[in-house]
């Protein structure tokens, strides 16, 4: 069995910790449940069932202590053949040839975006050698929650120097990884208990959004000065996040 996020994780608790997550970042509230009834259910017949219970991200080890993590993989080849490919499609979306700071949600409430955008306001009062862009303010119909296409996200990678994932949750996902690839800074909220399961070398800038503003400073200077290191991020993702180098960690039973 493989779970990936909310069909095991109760969704109101995203949207409790979203509401509050000053306050949890202080350690000032208890949590919610972490799963409703159905899916306390599910996962009963599923530790039952199954010979082993794969996660695709470590907090979903707190509802299934003996699950095992398995992280999100890429198709690495089939990634950068759509970026190469998609070069042109999508017309210019920064104004700038400033710093280009980037939040593409795929889900704004539970990205922390409200609180993000306050925070890059704050930056804005205080130096103007970036550009930020948030998606959402492009108003395009996607159809879905997402804020813009694919397509687009794809050129947009391509623009953008920084790419802000998500202040909520705790951990990174496959916009995270798509950013690397595409020669981009990315910063995350990897939540405090589950730094253990980071590999040292990992890339991704860890911010909360206590410091995110300082974080997003650093990163500007970084920016500006060059010093960054893309062939790192890539061997990195190639090295935690492709199936060659990370093949399933059980052997599967016969059907």
């Amino acid at each position: 069995m493989h779970f990936v996020g909310s069909d095991i994780r109760n969704p109101n608790y995203i949207y409790w910790k979203a509401e509050n997550i000053e306050a949890y970042l202080k350690g000032q509230v208890e949590t919610k449940s972490l799963s409703t009834a159905w899916q306390e259910k599910l996962i009963e017949d599923s530790i039952e069932c199954a010979s082993a219970i794969l996660v695709s991200t470590p907090d979903l080890l707190d509802i299934i202590p003996k699950a095992i993590y398995y992280p999100v993989l890429i198709d690495l080849e089939k990634f950068e053949s759509d970026l190469k490919n998609n070069i042109g499609k999508v017309g210019q979306t920064f104004k700038t040839q400033k710093v280009k700071i980037l939040h593409a949600p795929s889900n704004p409430e539970i990205k922390g975006s409200t609180e993000i955008i306050r925070v890059m306001s704050e930056l804005a009062n205080e130096r103007q050698d970036f550009e930020f862009l948030y998606t959402k303010d492009l108003k395009r119909n996607t159809g879905s929650n997402y804020t813009v296409s694919r397509y687009e996200l794809f050129q947009l990678y391509q623009e953008a120097d920084i790419v802000i994932d998500q202040m909520i949750i705790g951990w990174y996902g496959l916009q995270s990884i798509e950013a690397l690839l595409s020669n981009c800074r990315v910063v995350c909220f990897i939540d405090e208990h589950l730094k253990q399961y980071l590999t040292k070398d990992c890339p991704i800038v860890n911010s909360s959004l206590l410091d995110l503003k300082l974080t997003l400073s650093h990163l500007i200077d970084e920016v500006i000065s060059e010093e960054l290191d893309f062939d790192f991020q890539k061997k990195w993702v190639k090295n935690n996040h492709t199936i060659d180098e990370n093949p399933i960690p059980i052997k599967l039973m016969d059907s």
